[in-house]
């Protein structure tokens, strides 16, 4: 999925047996920092892959690049922490730009 912003997200810390990662929350499911792109179309090039194994892939503007992010199976996160900033505001409803499959 492609959003038009990631304020459109929850932010969060996610603890899994990799470690401390960026994470965000879109529709009940988490998601961690993959790579950045300098492009939409690369950045929906490179996640044909993750697409082809049932993986759930979100898209995001990131300043003049395109961020990435994995979902992560519940089984798979140790723990869960807010964003200080995800602390003080409240989160707009998610509306998706477009469905990339």
């Amino acid at each position: 999925m492609i959003l038009d912003s990631v304020n459109e997200t929850q932010a969060i810390e996610v603890i899994t047996p990799v470690g401390r990662e960026k994470g965000i929350v879109f529709l009940n499911k988490t998601f961690v920092a993959d790579r950045c792109y300098e492009t939409l179309e690369q950045a929906i090039g490179a996640c044909r892959g993750d697409l082809d194994l049932g993986l759930g892939v979100v898209i995001t503007p990131d300043a003049n690049k395109f961020q990435v992010w994995i979902s992560v199976p519940s089984q798979m996160i140790l723990q869960t922490q807010k964003t200080a900033a995800q602390n003080s505001s409240t989160q707009k409803s998610a509306t998706p730009k477009s469905v990339a499959a």
